[in-house]
């Protein structure tokens, strides 16, 4: 009897082995929860910042294992100027110099266990909000993980305040659990990023929107808080009927690569920030015909829309995005990727971008992923 490819069982075990897993963090994770909201009264305490409160508030997420980056009282700054009152919340004790400078920029700061990554510091902030009695007219969510805004002219609000729905997001997205490259037939669930998204009335006071939280599960399992927390809180404010826009929609992203000539999509097939394995053979047969001369539109287009169709845009473009596509922000983790990276900083010498310098000296010191 032939036995199975290594790979073959490899796969099967690690399969057999997130099974086991979901079994038990499915037992876990509700146990976990209960005994946090116990004793969650207790462990929440906020700092008063010096920042008063308005009627726009932003649970602004940071987790910082080491220092905080300069961009980040930058991206506070911002938020102050546009009007909200930040309410720091930060998975990981702050350093004391850091706290400290926080509170100036800050209308409060709370510390907070590592419980459920950025959605567990965002359903604290809400039942934090709740407890003092704070009931503002908008809500914002944001995290540390992308730098934003990317120049002093990248006007976040401005444009976001001309959208009519009661959910905006800097982006929407598929997510690539549910569907993929060998499903055209379901490509995934279209969803609001949860990096930057700011809610307003009706949604902000719905039953939907108050409901959702206390009985979101804790997941600690960085998949299902994608899952759970991103999709989740997505498709429950859908089904209630809600609406969402952003700044950069999938839909904006097709119809710019449809509108690229052969030239152009050869260099923007060098600019995708993240081609996943799975498209390695075809990637790798695309460029052998662009090294030879003899790569068609046609041969391009058909590989980027389809990785274009399926990849977060956050995910994907990262000197494109901002030269072509206007984007306010940039993600910090495809930076982490020296090849990335290394592109990026060619680019942006070679035809420089409105970009702060301060985000430009970050990204070397970010590590390679």
């Amino acid at each position: 009897m032939e036995l199975p490819p290594r790979w073959k069982v490899h796969r099967e075990l690690m399969r057999l082995k997130r099974q086991i897993n979901g079994l038990r963090y499915g037992i876990t994770d509700p146990i976990n929860r209960k005994i946090w909201d116990t004793r969650r009264p207790k462990r929440l305490k906020p700092q008063d910042g010096v920042v008063p409160l308005r009627d726009d508030v932003a649970i602004f997420l940071v987790y910082q294992p080491n220092r905080c980056p300069e961009s980040l009282f930058t991206s506070l700054q911002y938020l102050v100027d546009e009007g909200f009152s930040p309410l720091v919340v930060s998975n990981l004790p702050l350093a004391a110099a850091d706290l400290e400078r926080l509170k100036t920029l800050a209308w409060k700061v709370v510390e907070r266990p590592n419980l459920g990554y950025d959605f567990g510091g965002y359903r604290d902030g809400v039942w934090l909000l709740d407890h003092l009695e704070v009931a503002p007219k908008s809500l914002l969510f944001v995290n540390d993980t992308i730098w934003f805004p990317v120049s002093p002219k990248a006007d976040i609000f401005g444009r976001l305040r001309m959208c009519d729905a009661p959910y905006l997001g800097l982006t929407d997205a598929y997510n690539f659990d549910f569907g993929g490259k060998n499903n055209a037939a379901r490509p995934g669930i279209i969803h609001v990023t949860s990096f930057f998204f700011w809610v307003k009335e009706p949604m902000l006071s719905s039953e939907a929107f108050r409901q959702w939280w206390p009985n979101y599960p804790l997941d600690s399992r960085k998949r299902y808080v994608v899952r759970h927390g991103e999709v989740g809180f997505f498709t429950a404010m859908r089904d209630a009927g809600f609406s969402y826009d952003a700044l950069v929609k999938k839909e904006d992203l097709l119809a710019h690569v449809d509108g690229l000539d052969r030239d152009g999509l050869i260099d923007l097939l060098g600019q995708l920030s993240i081609v996943l394995s799975m498209y390695k053979d075809e990637r790798e047969r695309v460029e052998a015909a662009i090294a030879d001369g003899t790569v068609t539109r046609e041969q391009l287009h058909h590989l980027i829309w389809d990785v274009v169709r399926v990849v977060n845009p956050s995910d994907l473009m990262a000197y494109e995005g901002i030269r072509r596509m206007n984007f306010p922000f940039l993600k910090k983790t495809i930076l982490k990727n020296k090849r990335v990276r290394d592109h990026f900083l060619v680019r942006n010498a070679e035809e420089p971008l409105d970009i702060d310098p301060q985000i430009i000296a970050e990204m070397a010191d970010l590590r390679y992923g």
